[in-house]
């Protein structure tokens, strides 16, 4: 704290024959001197702590911006997955389609089988039509048959009852025709089972590998989303503790300097100001004669320090620098709603 001012500016100097007396002179250029470099001193901590916050600052920036680097690192990660799920739901995409066409093939097959089996089915008709014309064709007895020889006459036996009439057999050729409509009827109803059966299985198969697909894609996609929005997240965490840091040092220099404008200083030309003129002692008037008296001891002044160059202010601040860079940057929102609205984009 300055000291209080000498009672010696109250009572005045003392005058002698020589002028002003000598000592009381002495004594108020050494307090003056002591509370200059007091002051000095005060400043001087003053400075050191503002320095030593403005340091942890710069510190703490430094740490911001290493920590938005990695996370920058991290979104180039991020937009590279996303290309990578982009590429692959395009390559899902693609495949998609060919199934589609796969499967648009296998109908038109279905169908075609169908058709076929329809055709079978007519064909078994008309030979069933064909069957029965040629049965109504036989008569109803039965083809006759190739006369055996007559036995000769043998003695009248006694009377018996008359057997039951024998039917008559089937001829070869509506037996044929039988069969042969039967075994066409049967594999054509085979080939159509066949064809219906292995038919439904492949779409069944394929309808599964599309809903696969789907999903695997949906998941991905979810997945890609999250992790753009944790990084959006983080992001903007640093981003307002990098404008924190930023603020708090603005805030450190502006109350530095305030305290130096309250002091009567410049933050530029701190230091720079040359050392309190000493008054300068009146001449001295004629030496008269006078009766001698005992010499008083003298006091001795401290020297004052010499003046302590202080470093110039950087013509570009990092501070400022860094602002203006932030704002030229592209916000991180809207980077990542264009690479959501690029991910949508092969869905529709």
């Amino acid at each position: 704290m300055p000291l209080q001012e000498p009672s010696i500016q109250e009572k005045g100097f003392r005058t002698s024959v020589l002028g002003f007396d000598k000592n009381d002179v002495l004594a108020y250029m050494n307090a003056l001197a002591n509370e200059t470099q007091q002051r000095e001193l005060e400043l001087q901590q003053t400075i050191d702590q503002l320095n030593t916050q403005l340091d942890k600052l710069k510190k703490d920036q430094t740490n911001a911006r290493a920590c938005v680097e990695k996370l920058q690192q991290e979104l180039n990660q991020a937009n590279a997955r996303a290309e990578a799920a982009e590429k692959a739901g395009s390559d899902a995409v693609t495949k998609l389609a060919d199934a589609e066409s796969r499967a648009a093939a296998l109908q038109s097959k279905l169908k075609d089988c169908q058709q076929a089996g329809y055709e079978w089915q007519f064909r078994c008709r008309d030979l069933q039509k064909q069957v029965d014309e040629m049965e109504a064709m036989i008569p109803k007895g039965g083809m006759p048959a190739a006369r055996k020889p007559e036995p000769e006459p043998a003695p009248a036996p006694a009377e018996t009852p008359a057997p039951a009439p024998v039917p008559p057999p089937a001829t070869p050729v509506d037996l044929q025709a039988r069969i042969e409509a039967r075994k066409i009827l049967a594999d054509a109803r085979l080939s159509a089972e066949t064809a219906e059966r292995r038919l439904r299985e492949e779409a069944e198969a394929q309808r599964a590998r599309m809903a696969e697909h789907a999903e695997a894609l949906a998941a991905g996609v979810q997945l890609l989303r999250d992790r753009l929005a944790r990084v959006d997240d983080r992001l903007n965490s640093a981003s307002m503790d990098l404008e924190n840091a930023t603020g708090a040092i603005y805030q450190a220099l502006d109350d530095t300097k305030r305290d130096l404008d309250a002091l009567g200083a410049d933050l530029r030309t701190f230091g720079r100001e040359t050392a309190p003129a000493v008054p300068a002692q009146p001449p001295a008037p004629a030496r008269q004669a006078e009766p001698p008296r005992a010499k008083a001891t003298p006091r001795r002044v401290r020297p004052v320090r010499p003046e302590r160059p202080q470093p110039s202010a950087p013509a570009n601040d990092p501070a400022k620098r860094l602002r203006r860079t932030a704002r030229s940057q592209r916000p991180v929102s809207q980077e990542l709603g264009d690479a959501l609205r690029r991910l949508d984009k092969p869905n529709k």
